[in-house]
């Protein structure tokens, strides 16, 4: 997080606003900064010290987050926090498909989507739980739609994403892997957090796509799917669709954010149309995040125009 885009663009509207920027601890993770009239703020990641810590406990264990979201009065999608095979193959029985991820994970690490088999089980739970700090899997329903990350500050949706997963597009002659090879050659990829967007990793798209994917030659204008996951951290792309929210997603964040006392929080939903109305309560949400990345607005290379985050925040903590 150091060196993240996200860090950079709130040191930089912080000095842009004439603020003293003092950061702390391994890396400079923490950062504070003084308003000239002496007010002042820390910030962990992109998390204001005004979230709670009760707020980013919940929202780091994505069980508690579900049982909190239910505490509300809303429904989510079936889910169930495992730490052994057993467990994970009477859900899966129960659900199936599935989505596998660790209990307290960050940036899709550790995410095995389209779990549908026992052999596809077992290395998915392994994967997660190589990744969880606590030793725990959470599984949950594979849900089918758009992936949308919603940013909300103290409760109000400044910005909305719409996050694909990564592609390529054929020319008729050239393999998915020399495809892939030549997506990551864009300036805008790396393997860090310091650029809007990440590089495909070849062995991720032999999971994703199987043996023998890489040598198949892709006709003129077809695109490839290439990613298994929809998201920026695993090389995807994402389009600005903030106008399109439908109200009553504010009304969802609204009270989720005063409830549980994130003061700022990107809600990770899967649904057809982010314009339709929540039906029945339902709140097809995947997790929240606390401390969630600015890049996914500052860069949306797959469409629609940047939404600067970092000046809304800082009109919000320092009114």
């Amino acid at each position: 997080m150091a060196d993240s885009i996200s860090r950079q663009l709130i040191i930089k509207e912080a000095k842009r606003r004439g603020f003293r920027v003092e950061t702390l601890g391994q890396g400079g993770y923490y950062c504070k900064v003084t308003a000239p009239d002496g007010r002042w703020e820390m910030f962990r990641g992109t998390r204001p010290m005004r979230t709670s810590a009760n707020g980013a406990h919940m929202s780091r264990h994505k069980d508690l987050t579900m049982v909190f979201v239910k505490m509300c009065g809303y429904r989510v999608p079936e889910y169930a926090v495992v730490d052994d095979a057993d467990q994970a193959r009477a859900f899966l029985k129960a659900v199936a498909p599935i989505v596998v991820k660790p209990l307290d994970g960050a940036q899709s690490r550790g995410v095995t989507v389209g779990v549908a088999t026992e052999s596809e089980l077992l290395p998915a739970l392994e994967r997660a739980l190589d990744h969880a700090v606590i030793k725990k899997a959470v599984l949950q329903r594979q849900l089918h739609g758009k992936l949308y990350r919603l940013y909300a500050i103290d409760g109000d949706i400044v910005a909305a994403a719409h996050r694909r997963a990564a592609e390529v597009v054929g020319d008729g002659t050239s393999s998915v892997e020399q495809l892939v090879r030549r997506l990551n050659t864009d300036p805008r990829r790396g393997n860090g957090t310091d650029t809007p967007l990440k590089r495909v990793h070849i062995k991720d798209v032999v999971i994703y796509l199987g043996d023998g994917s890489l040598a198949r030659v892709p006709g003129a204008d077809e695109i490839v799917r290439v990613g298994a996951i929809e998201s920026v951290s695993a090389g995807g792309e994402s389009a600005d669709v903030t106008a399109s929210v439908h109200p009553d997603w504010q009304q969802f964040t609204k009270r989720v954010a005063a409830e549980m006392g994130v003061f700022v929080a990107g809600y990770d939903v899967i649904c057809d149309d982010i314009a339709a109305p929540l039906a029945d309560g339902y709140v097809p949400l995947l997790e929240i995040n606390s401390s969630p990345g600015l890049k996914v607005h500052e860069y949306p290379t797959a469409g629609g125009e940047p939404i600067h985050i970092a000046p809304l925040l800082f009109d919000a903590l320092f009114p």
